[in-house]
């Protein structure tokens, strides 16, 4: 094609040349990236911050961009079928519908607010303290009633009204953070401190967030909270006056008390949604996330 054919497709069609040539690359850039996550998907590695999780091999190599996940059980894709859990939770499901991210779960069952600091710091070393660009963080905030505690050495455990949650390493220390545990909520506890350590969590991790380029977002779990002024609230899912439980038509509109019995995104799951909770969910942060990409 010569200069004149060139300055003739470029009146009929709108585009140059050079513009179709860079579409096309990005289409083909993209699908390559597809295979690519594919293929890292079937190759997983030991992941050291918990006893059960996996995160894909070779997850310096993808030309993808970051979607990082954190949080408990919920996040991580409890009750889920475990051969299908990296695609059926809402990290995994959020991911397909933003071609371009990988899905990177750190997230933890039985895990704590405070928790959230050591998934973040484990994920810096998994990735050479360096998200890829334009890095998206999903917080999940879980019950703030449990605490994070750490043993004689040094290793993390969390305290709930339930029992402590401890970890298979631990399982000789068990009957000791048991009576811990007891002795936490029978005189220490109060949901005063609650609301101090999740408005301290929010605030610290908007900070790392901000230090690191990665754009971050959070979504209560079932407990609804009005946060600082301090706080960026439209990261927070309806600023804290909506949850996740609300979303799956859980929580009473006015208690929010929670209801798993019957509904449809948790049957035939106990207390985790099943993967049509985890679609409805990752739709949902899908809608807030493209709305603020769009607009900026």
């Amino acid at each position: 094609m010569n200069a004149r054919d060139s300055r003739k497709f470029s009146i009929k069609s709108g585009k140059s040349i050079a513009d179709t040539i860079s579409s096309r690359v990005i289409i083909y850039a993209r699908s390559i990236a597809d295979v690519w996550k594919k293929i890292a998907r079937s190759w997983t590695s030991y992941h050291p911050c918990t006893w059960h999780n996996c995160i894909p091999v070779w997850i310096n190599l993808l030309p993808m961009h970051d979607l990082l996940i954190f949080g408990d059980s919920w996040a991580w894709g409890a009750e889920l079928d475990q051969d299908l859990r990296d695609q059926q939770c809402f990290g995994g499901q959020l991911a397909v519908m933003m071609p371009g991210y990988r899905h990177l779960n750190f997230s933890e069952t039985g895990s704590s607010l405070s928790h959230l600091h050591l998934q973040f710091e484990y994920m810096l070393r998994q990735l050479d303290k360096s998200p890829k660009g334009d890095s998206i963080a999903i917080f999940f905030l879980t019950g703030m009633e449990r605490y994070l505690t750490f043993d004689d050495a040094g290793e993390f455990a969390h305290f709930s009204p339930m029992g402590a949650i401890v970890r298979p390493i631990q399982n000789s220390l068990r009957d000791r953070l048991d009576y811990k545990n007891d002795l936490y909520y029978k005189h220490l506890h109060s949901p005063h401190w609650d609301i101090l350590n999740l408005n301290c969590t929010i605030l610290s991790l908007q900070a790392r967030c901000r230090y690191y380029g990665i754009d971050d977002y959070y979504l209560p779990g079932w407990q609804r909270f009005s946060p600082w002024k301090e706080i960026d609230a439209d990261k927070i899912y309806s600023k804290g006056q909506k949850t996740c439980a609300d979303i799956l038509g859980l929580a009473t509109s006015t208690t929010g008390q929670i209801n798993f019995a019957g509904n449809q995104y948790i049957i035939p799951n106990e207390t985790h949604p099943n993967a049509l909770g985890h679609k409805l969910i990752a739709q949902t942060l899908y809608d807030i996330i493209s709305k603020k990409l769009t607009s900026t």
